[in-house]
This record gives C-alpha cells, sequence and structure tokens, in this order.
C-alpha cells in the first residue's frame, strides 16, 4: 500500500500543491511564499527555506534588471523585450508574472542572471542554445521544455550552458548559491526518449570495434556517448593521484538493431577499438553499455578544466510540482568531495563549533555543500502530495554528487551517471522518501579516508559510492553499479548535527509492520528497516554493499532484508557493521580472482548480532566469513542456509575467521549454525516468555521495561527481548486501559516479532498491570474490561 502511495503522484490530474497554494497566489508574493512553505514543512524548516529563497532572489533584485519582456512572444523578436532591442552580452534578464517567453534562439552571447517570476519555455522544434551565469524560476514561476506528448524530438537540441565567469563574486552572492540553475517554480522538462542502459549479449575481447546488445534500445542514436562497464576491479592506491577504472567510453559510430560499432569519443566517425577485455573472468557475470547523451542539455562551460569552486550546479528547491525526463547534466557541482566542507568551523575532533547562543560558528564556506549536479532540495515530504519525477536522466562528470533526493519524495528511475567523485546518487538527511529503480552508475573515485571521516559535520558520500543511502524508507530495486572505489551500495545512519528531521511519521513509513513504532507517531530513521532492497547487480568496484550505524540497537524485531545482491569483481564483499536483524536471500559474492589482494566476503565482525544468509555463494575470498563480537561483548551470531564457499557446501570450521590478517576459525556452535536448507515442515512463529505474561507497570517508567523468553521461527529456537522505553509506555497509556474481570487496570503492549528467514511477522501482546499506589495521571480513558 505504501509503496503505491509513493509512486501514484504522477497520474493525479491536478497537483495537491497547486491546490494548497492556488488562493494565496492571487495574493502578496511574500504571503504566498510563507504560507506555501508552512503547508508542507515544520516551522524550523520553513524558516530556513524562507532565507534560502530570500539569498536566491537577492542574486537579481527587480532594481538590477537589465531587460525584461514587456509582452509575451518569441526571444528572437525585438518587441517582446523592452526598450524593443534583443538581450546583449552581460545582461540581466526578467520574465515578470502574467507575461511568457518562448525561447527559439542559438546564442553565443554570455548573459548574465535571469529571473522567471512567468513563463518560459523553450521551442521543440529547432535547436536551441542559451548561455548565462544563473537562471532562477521563482515560486511563481513556469519553466516548460517539451511535454509529456510532445518531447522534444531527438533531431532537436536545446542546450543551457552555465557560463564560466571566473570567481563568484562572494559580496553579491554570501551564501555561494548562485552559478547555475535554481528552480522554485512548476517545472516540465521531456528530452526525447532513451533507454539507459542495455545488457551486452556477447564479451568484448579488447581491440573489438563492436558491441552486440541483447535487445534493440530505445533512442539509441549515431553520435551518442556510451560507457561499457568493466569486468576487473582496480583498487586506488595510496599513491595515486586519481582512478583509472577499466570502464571505457565510446560514441556510437554505427547502431542497427543491436549491433553498435564503436567510434572515438572526440570523433565519432573514428574507428575506436576497446582497450580493454570486457571478457568476464567470473561466470554469470554481466556486462552494460550506458547512454549517457540527452538533448536536453544542462551544461558547465568550459567542462572539466574549469576549477570545482567556480562550476555550476542545478537545483529544484521546495516545489514537488516537478518533472524532469530526458535530459542531461554534464560537468556540473560545485561541491567537491574530495576535500571536506568549509560552511562551519570545526574543532580537532571534527566537530562543529557553536558561539554562545549555541549556534554553528560560520566558516569561509568556499566549498559549500548542496551545489550538486542534480540536487532535489527540501521539496517536501509530505506522502499526500505527488513526488517529484526524475526519468531518463543523465549525470556526466561532478566533483561531489550525481543525482541527490534532500528531504524529499523523489522516484528517480532509468537514469545514468558516469564519473561522479564522490556517490552517484544520494539521501542526504536519512527523512527521505522514493524510489531508485533501474538506474545504472559508472565511476567514481572517491577518497582515500573512510565513510566515517567527516562524519561529524554531516559531510558524507565522498570516498566512491554508486548509491549513499541515509534514509533506509526507499524503494531500492534493478540497479547497477560498476567501477566505485568502495561499495556500490552503503547505508549511512550516524546523525551529529542540529536542525535535521529524523523523525519519521506512520504513515511515511514503506513498512507494513507499524508495530515497529511500539505506539508512537514517529520512529527515528536508523530505527526503520530496510525492506524493498532488491536486484541490485555490483561489478568491478570496493565492495557490493556496506551498512554502518552509530549502535546495533534497532528497538524492535523486524528484520531488514536484502534480496539478490549481486557482486562480481569485487574487492569484499558485504560489511555489516554496528547493526542486528540482517537476512540477505539470495546473495552472490565473488572475487576476481586476477586481482590481488582479495579481502573478505561476508563481514560481521563489529557489533553485530543476528544476521542470516538464505541461499548463497561466497567465492574466491581469503576470508568467506568474518564474526567478531556483538556490542555486549558476545561473538556474532550468524546462521547460514544454503552457502556455498567456492562452489562447495559451507565448512564452518575453516569457512569462519576471526577480524585479523591471519586466517585463524572462528567458528563458535554455541553461535553459528550452517544449515543445508530450511525445515520442509517448519514451526510456526510463536513467542513464550520467560515468564508469566503479567507484569506490574514500571514505577519508574524512565527505565523502561524489558520482555524477554523464547522465540520460535523457520531456523529453531532463539532467546528474544524487546525493551519498552518511557516514550513508548506513556504513549501506550495515554490512549487509554483495560480492566480485569475484578476491576484491577492494565495496558496491552503489542510487540512484533519476525521470523529470522523468511521476515514474516507476528505480533503478541503483554499486559501490564497498573498498581494503584503509583501516580499515573498520565493514564488515558478506560476501553473496556477484557477476560483474564
Amino acid at each position: 500500500m505504501q509503496e503505491k502511495l509513493i509512486l501514484r503522484g504522477i497520474a493525479k490530474t491536478k497537483n495537491v500543491f497547486q491546490d494548497k497554494f492556488a488562493t494565496a497566489c492571487t495574493k502578496n508574493y511574500v504571503i504566498f511564499f510563507i504560507t506555501a512553505l508552512l503547508t508542507v514543512f515544520p516551522c524550523h524548516h520553513a524558516l530556513a527555506s524562507m532565507a534560502e529563497h530570500q539569498a536566491v532572489l537577492d542574486l537579481v533584485p527587480l532594481n538590477a534588471v537589465d531587460r525584461e519582456v514587456v509582452q509575451s512572444g518569441s526571444w528572437s523578436n525585438a518587441a517582446t523585450w523592452s526598450g524593443g532591442e534583443l538581450p546583449k552580452s552581460g545582461e540581466n534578464l526578467y520574465v515578470p508574472e502574467g507575461k511568457s517567453l518562448s525561447v527559439d534562439v542559438v546564442s553565443d552571447l554570455s548573459l548574465g542572471n535571469v529571473r522567471v517570476d512567468g513563463i518560459m519555455k523553450f521551442a521543440t522544434n529547432k535547436n536551441i542554445k542559451i548561455k548565462l551565469d544563473t537562471l532562477i524560476v521563482t515560486q511563481t514561476g513556469t519553466f516548460e521544455i517539451g511535454s509529456e506528448k510532445a518531447r522534444v524530438p531527438s533531431s532537436k537540441k536545446i542546450e543551457i550552458i552555465i557560463a564560466q565567469h571566473g570567481s563568484i563574486d562572494r559580496a553579491w552572492d554570501p551564501t555561494n548559491i548562485s552559478r547555475g540553475v535554481i528552480l522554485q517554480g512548476k517545472t516540465r522538462i521531456y528530452g526525447s526518449e532513451k533507454s539507459a542502459y542495455q545488457l551486452i549479449s556477447t564479451d568484448p575481447a579488447v581491440g573489438s570495434t563492436q558491441i552486440q546488445l541483447a535487445s534493440v534500445p530505445t533512442g539509441w542514436i549515431t553520435g551518442d556517448i556510451i560507457a561499457i562497464t568493466a569486468t576487473k576491479f582496480r583498487a586506488k592506491k595510496a599513491t595515486d593521484t586519481s582512478h583509472q577504472t577499466e570502464d571505457e567510453l565510446r560514441r556510437i559510430k554505427s547502431i542497427s538493431g543491436t549491433t553498435i560499432t564503436l567510434g572515438s569519443v572526440s570523433n565519432s566517425n573514428v574507428l575506436d577499438p576497446l582497450d580493454y577485455s570486457h571478457v568476464p573472468v567470473i561466470e554469470n557475470m554481466p556486462i552494460y553499455a550506458a547512454n549517457l547523451t540527452r538533448n536536453v542539455v544542462f551544461s558547465g562551460e568550459g567542462g572539466d578544466l574549469i576549477p570545482a569552486n567556480q562550476r555550476g550546479h542545478f537545483v529544484v528547491m521546495h516545489t514537488p510540482d516537478v518533472v524532469i525526463k530526458g535530459a542531461g547534466f554534464y560537468h556540473l557541482g560545485r561541491t567537491d568531495k574530495s576535500k571536506p566542507l568549509d560552511d562551519f568551523k570545526l574543532d580537532s575532533a571534527g566537530y562543529r563549533i557553536t558561539d554562545a547562543s549555541g549556534k554553528y560558528v560560520p566558516d569561509s564556506n568556499t566549498n559549500s555543500r548542496g551545489r550538486y549536479a542534480v540536487h532535489f532540495h527540501h521539496t517536501g515530504v509530505d506522502i499526500d502530495i505527488p513526488p517529484v519525477i526524475c526519468s531518463g536522466n543523465a549525470v556526466f562528470s561532478s566533483p561531489g554528487w550525481g543525482f541527490v533526493n534532500h528531504t524529499s519524495n523523489v522516484i528517480m528511475e532509468n537514469n545514468a551517471s558516469y564519473n561522479v567523485y564522490g556517490s552517484h546518487y544520494v539521501t542526504e538527511d536519512g527523512n527521505e522518501l522514493g524510489a531508485f529503480k533501474h538506474n545504472i552508475a559508472i565511476k567514481s573515485e572517491g577518497g582515500k579516508v573512510g565513510e566515517k571521516v567527516r562524519a561529524y559535520n554531516h559531510d558524507g558520500g565522498h570516498t566512491g559510492h554508486g548509491f549513499w543511502l541515509e534514509s533506509r524508507n526507499m524503494i531500492v530495486e534493478d540497479n547497477i553499479v560498476s567501477g566505485v572505489n568502495r561499495a556500490g551500495l552503503i547505508y549511512f545512519q550516524r546523525i551529529y548535527i542540529k536542525g535535521i528531521d529524523s523523525q519519521i511519521p506512520e504513515e511515511n513509513l514503506l513498512t507494513a509492520d507499524k508495530g515497529i513504532l511500539k505506539g508512537l507517531p514517529k520512529i527515528g530513521s536508523a530505527h526503520i528497516p530496510i525492506t524493498h532492497d532488491k536486484n541490485s547487480t555490483v561489478l568491478s568496484s570496493g565492495a557490493a554493499l556496506t551498512v554502518i550505524k552509530a549502535n546495533s540497537n534497532q528497538q524492535h524485531d523486524a528484520r531488514n532484508i536484502i534480496e539478490s545482491l549481486k557482486g562480481y569483481s569485487v574487492l569484499s564483499g558485504v560489511d555489516i557493521s554496528y547493526s542486528e536483524k540482517y537476512t540477505l536471500k539470495d546473495l552472490e559474492l565473488v572475487a576476481d580472482s586476477s586481482t590481488s589482494p582479495k579481502y573478505t566476503g561476508f563481514n560481521i565482525s563489529s557489533k553485530v548480532s543476528d544476521t542470516v544468509i538464505l541461499n548463497g555463494k561466497i567465492n574466491g575470498f581469503v576470508h568467506p566469513i568474518v564474526t567478531g563480537t556483538t556490542t555486549a561483548g558476545t561473538t556474532t551470531n550468524g546462521v547460514f542456509v544454503n552457502v556455498l564457499v567456492n562452489e562447495r557446501p559451507l565448512n564452518p570450521n575453516t569457512d569462519i575467521h576471526q577480524p585479523i590478517q591471519k586466517i585463524v576459525s572462528n567458528y563458535d556452535p554455541d553461535f553459528h549454525q550452517s544449515m543445508n536448507s530450511l525445515p520442509n515442515n517448519p514451526d510456526e512463529l510463536d513467542f513464550i516468555p520467560s515468564a508469566d505474561m503479567s507484569y506490574d507497570f514500571p514505577q519508574f517508567v524512565k527505565p523502561g521495561f524489558l520482555i524477554s523468553g523464547t522465540k520460535t521461527d523457520s531456523l529453531g529456537k532463539t532467546n528474544f527481548t524487546s525493551r519498552w522505553y518511557d516514550g513508548s509506555l506513556r504513549a501506550i497509556a495515554k490512549k487509554g486501559y483495560y480492566t480485569h474481570p475484578d476491576g484491577s487496570k492494565f495496558v496491552i503492549l503489542a510487540d512484533l516479532i519476525s521470523d529470522r528467514a523468511t521476515g514474516e511477522t507476528k505480533t503478541f501482546n503483554t499486559r501490564l498491570n497498573i498498581i494503584y499506589k503509583y501516580d499515573f495521571s498520565f493514564m488515558g480513558p478506560h476501553l473496556g474490561q477484557l477476560p483474564d
């Protein structure tokens, strides 16, 4: 149901966002904006958004406008413009509310800034090119390129180039937000449709001049740039100044059905054989070709020759009324993940420094956060408002992040991303909604320090990843990653700064198991179970999957389920730390036999408990499985069902190792269980408490209440504990109480148990008796009598 709720939005005929604000739009502009923000965001976020909005407006105040649209019309018509003249180089332009500008020119003029309070739309029957410093579409504005029914035809190209004007004037732009495209109003972009990627059906050898696709792609034409995924991982060494993967770029010299002849990137007419072998050294390893060319282009003038701090960026701010399809974003992004952010002063440990009032002390902000290649910034996480749609787009070469969902609800599907330094696809704060489906990420250099470094300043995603996921509440399905320095996918949940709303309301949860809330209206983002991660494939990378949390206490029994994860030619397989209750189904991890060293296949050595692999293959690693200790200091417990190591059944004595470089067994039969298959007639999911299920409500609520006993599931019997904390106990009590036949009072705790292998859940109830001598003035109404 929740998945349908997220995905239904674009089908609505009228945007809820517009409905709420239609009346306000006819009134004072400031009143409109404040009303809009308070409708979509909590108060403190609305205030921050207002400050951001004002910083954008300050870039192009009306008294700084050189030329404006005086009557709706075409750019090429002088009568459209004030003074009866066409825009000139360096001028600031303005499209007022109530006016419409149709862009129909090919121009190399380097304009200043363009502010749109009205409508800016582009002709689609001809080639278009404009160049400017900053394009701003305000809340009342509309930005249109094509439509769903009339996309820009593949024979035409629309270019918006972010001009290279040198260093940004920080006196004019103190927040460093200019130099790019800033969209705060209704946005519709429809380039021609293209398949993001295709499976290659034959194995291209070194020197090949053709590749054969498994099926005919949509929209691929001569001249398109494609990337071919690598079959070997080339680790970035400490002495390397850059990371050279074996992923390769070529242009399409010609295409006929499923056959592509490869041309040079600089000249598609020149035949260009492959430099590397793309014949897999691993059986069943797939090879893909991704198309990186789009005919609606947002690009940075000068490309990669321009310093990162002078590049443009593309951001959608504060509006969910956005559809972007078939666009390319080239050489964009000013946030440089190769070095730390400097927006706030930090102490020697990396924590932000605060002043006497508790506010963070600002720094020079020369390497700003939030200036990404494609950034959906605070468009809202109201589940009743339709999501942003980002589909069929491409990012090419960015020094920071590629596609970013930041406190927004975004459906990202069928996108391609190439050569992004930090992370290709990102959820930034942990409260994000939406989906990543059928995307591809190729090549991410990343830094040499670990993922946890710089976390105190909320400066993550810098070590080279396909997907950097601070939100666990996402649909992540059918994605491909190749040639990244670290993990193809990483779930990272550590928040050390103020101002991030990490409490997720019940209505926003993907999981159907609302019992994880334990009576509360919200749950912390780090405690949400992963339930929709399926069919990810990671190729020729540092690792397949990494999970890092602040602590392993999940506070409920729902399983984190990862299905059909494949890691081929990876240095390491899966690394889970500070976590519990993970089930990995149909897992396949294969090291590259030609690469040395080959580290760990499945690592659960750092404060991890209750992990299951159900049907797995772990091949070619020095350490197939590594276990360590839990937070409580006990040995990491794991159950391995139908797991093969190097194509033979798992041998716990020889395949489970200690977390050291030497090969030393860590097998402990009290904590590690290996099974060839699940029982044919597994026991029914059940819980038996260690004592009578009738307890006294604790006199002192703050320490909470612990339920313990034995859980039975398809894997057998295991110890089970559930702690109910102060907030949950009070929330349950406030909803009301029941009475026994003798008139004594009690409340009911509905607890969740989960099958470790299948993820099936069940609820059992615990009664807490109310002792009259305690003060329970916070108790709710009487809900009725129940039998003993």
